[in-house]
């Protein structure tokens, strides 16, 4: 048997690894030196890689920055957020979604502070972060529907409207004015979102 596919296979991982590593990199000297500020070569010296490798995986700055919208330093955080809207009781997945949303922001707070000022005056900034955004909503569609159908959300509400409601109360720029603004720790900050949303979205909330 040939060693090719496993030495693909390997190459492949080591690739991934190397993305990923990058991409942490690269939030990291985002958030201490700001986009503007930090170069390729700040990113790949952190990241223990050439430049060009940096480059090659990327094309650019913008799209590293794209790319560390998207990924995150806790793959596990991310998964649970993703996975949160498929527990059992649509209920508690609301919650949950609400608990491991404000722990993905906290984790890398400064970073998405970094980038949504810089989303606001930069048009390739503000697309990336739309597009980001915009993917966060899709699942909050087949949550509402779960409540909907589940016959827990409250009659005066369509499914889109309780969609953009979560959307609008879980994310980045709501979470950063109650804690930076509102001065609230992650767990004050975490519980007036749950009955925001309990208030706003579930019949009968106090009754669950």
């Amino acid at each position: 048997m040939s060693p090719r596919p496993y030495r693909l296979g390997r190459r492949e991982a080591s690739v991934e690894e190397t993305r990923e590593r990058v991409i942490a990199a690269a939030r990291e000297t985002f958030s201490e030196e700001g986009f503007f500020q930090a170069s390729l070569d700040d990113v790949a010296s952190r990241a223990g890689v050439a430049r060009a490798t940096v480059y090659y995986q990327f094309k650019s700055k913008f799209g590293l920055l794209e790319a560390s919208i998207e990924g995150t330093l806790e793959e596990s955080s991310r998964d649970r957020v993703r996975g949160a809207v498929d527990i059992v009781d649509p209920v508690d997945a609301l919650r949950t979604y609400v608990r491991e949303i404000c722990k993905f922001w906290a984790h890398d707070f400064v970073f998405y502070r970094n980038v949504i000022g810089l989303a606001s005056v930069d048009p390739e900034a503000a697309k990336a972060v739309d597009e980001y955004d915009f993917r966060r909503r899709e699942p909050l569609l087949f949550l509402a529907k779960r409540l909907d159908d589940a016959g827990v959300l409250r009659p005066e509400l369509t499914q889109k409207q309780a969609a953009d409601t979560i959307w609008l109360l879980t994310n980045f720029r709501s979470y950063d004015h109650l804690s930076s603004r509102a001065t609230l720790s992650l767990k004050k900050a975490t519980s007036l979102v749950l009955a925001m949303v309990d208030g706003i979205l579930v019949e009968n909330a106090r009754a669950r």
